[in-house]
């Protein structure tokens, strides 16, 4: 290059001059190559994480959510990523598929319920969380600092909570006589852990006694169907230790309605069968407490029994307080 610019004669400034422009053309175009291939980089696609209960992506919710992305022009895949964590109704697993989508990381994490709302607040504070019309007060939850200045990394939509009071008195203006009200319910669910109570004041007030029919997961539904058919095989006073899709211990036959569960769990013991996690069914009401306190030490979730009973809510107290979940069957075999 110096051998150009020190050449001599009218040429070889020509031929200077020339080559000069052509270098100096060729060293601007070379700055600018960094630039013109970051623009022709792709952009990032943003993550979007959903965290669900749910027991598939074809949902409703999911399947809603997935068509508005379409709807906004994501091309999933290609402009967006949805990385989906279900929990199959198991909402303990709901902390631990949270904290997966953490360590993606993802964009956003998307939630349909107070469960994953709370699980993925308890994973991060930093990356943003939208709550699909979720339950609760998000004040009393924590998520919130307040409805009008929420703050923190939490945003959405929210079911109107706190009405049980209101629920009740309508309820009573369109059934004067009700005495008893059947509640369904997750015992382990964050909506039911805080309105309970409150509905049970509001029913006190109103003179109304509330029923709590709980179950907490879709395979104890799925056990309970199973075992009150097993049940219905054996003599009365039946019990059956099962979970959805076998027989754990049984006991019936006998004039006393506690016998048959004393000798279900000597039977599991001596056998070695664990009844960690299975579900009683019981052919036979509870009158007393000491059903579910029997249950809970042998290792049982859930109890469906007819019900029925002058003491029933004793025997709810007791399973509350021994964290189970129990249906009342209505139901009797009297198999003899």
């Amino acid at each position: 290059m110096l051998s150009w610019i020190l050449g001599s004669g009218q040429h070889a400034n020509r031929s200077t001059e020339m080559k000069r422009r052509d270098f100096i053309t060729l060293l601007g175009g070379a700055a600018t190559w960094p630039l013109a291939a970051s623009a022709e980089q792709p952009a990032k696609v943003p993550r979007v994480g959903i965290l669900s209960p749910a027991a598939s992506e074809t949902a409703g919710t999911l399947s809603a959510f997935r068509e508005k992305i379409r709807d906004l022009g994501y091309v999933e895949g290609e402009t967006i990523a949805l990385d989906f964590r279900l929990s199959k109704g198991i909402m303990d697993a709901l902390p631990a598929l949270a904290a997966e989508l953490v360590r993606i990381p993802v964009n956003v994490i998307v939630t349909d319920t107070t469960g994953g709302t709370l699980a993925a607040f308890a994973a991060t504070r930093t990356i943003p969380i939208v709550m699909g019309a979720t339950g609760g007060d998000p004040v009393a939850l924590g998520l919130a600092k307040s409805l009008s200045r929420p703050g923190g990394n939490v945003t959405g939509t929210n079911f109107l909570s706190g009405l049980s009071d209101k629920r009740l008195q309508l309820l009573k203006q369109a059934f004067p006589g009700a005495q008893r009200v059947a509640v369904l319910a997750n015992p382990t669910g964050a909506i039911s852990v805080f309105e309970m109570p409150k509905a049970d004041t509001a029913a006190a007030r109103i003179g109304i006694r509330l029923v709590s029919l709980a179950a907490s997961t879709p395979a104890e539904l799925r056990a309970m169907d199973f075992g009150i058919r097993v049940c219905k095989h054996i003599k009365s006073n039946a019990i059956a230790f099962v979970t959805e899709d076998r027989t754990l211990a049984v006991g019936g036959g006998a004039t006393s309605r506690i016998d048959p569960l004393y000798a279900a769990r000597e039977k599991a013991a001596r056998l070695k069968v664990s009844l960690k996690d299975s579900v009683l069914i019981s052919e036979a009401l509870f009158p007393f407490p000491d059903g579910p306190t029997l249950a809970a030490e042998a290792g049982a979730t859930a109890i469906a029994q007819p019900g029925g009973a002058m003491r029933d809510s004793e025997v709810i107290a007791a399973a509350d307080a021994h964290g189970l979940a129990m249906v009342f069957t209505g139901v009797r075999h009297f198999r003899h």
